[in-house]
């Protein structure tokens, strides 16, 4: 992109700074700061890409889900590898499992969002631990429970 700017090649000359060449410096600067903002853009992740999936933090993840996921997902993986059957042992695994994931754990997460948020905020100021306090903060800006 750099390459297709035309450099003002009358602005060095010796003989003093005059009005037009304080525009061609103004111009050359804005092609060359256009650019490398452009390219930046191209380039760069934007911190929305960075973390992706922020909106769709669930509080309470590790307390009350993230076992329970595992669980299920062992079982999935277990009845996929004997051919994926409808019925059975392993189907009914499955199915219990997902169910307790599912219906249990993760509703009762998404049902109290804002009460298991507010208790992360409290147990970081009760440990006086301020520095999870406002990361935890910062991380949820946008959410619910602030």
């Amino acid at each position: 992109m750099l390459k297709h700017i035309n450099i003002p090649l009358g602005v060095f000359d010796d003989c003093g700074v005059s009005d037009c060449k304080c525009y061609e410096i103004d111009s050359y600067y804005e092609s060359v700061m256009s650019c490398i903002t452009n390219a930046s853009h191209v380039c760069l992740p934007t911190t929305r890409q960075l973390v992706p999936m922020r909106d769709y933090v669930i509080p309470g993840w590790h307390e009350h889900v993230s076992d329970k996921r595992k669980i299920a997902r062992d079982a999935y993986l277990a009845r996929a590898a004997l051919g994926r059957p409808r019925c059975g042992s392993e189907h009914w695994l499955m199915k219990r499992t997902r169910a307790q994931f599912k219906l249990l754990a993760l509703r009762y997460c998404n049902q109290h969002e804002q009460t298991i948020g507010s208790d992360m905020y409290a147990q970081a100021l009760t440990s006086k631990d301020y520095k999870k306090f406002w990361s935890d903060r910062k991380e949820r800006k946008g959410s619910v429970f602030i």
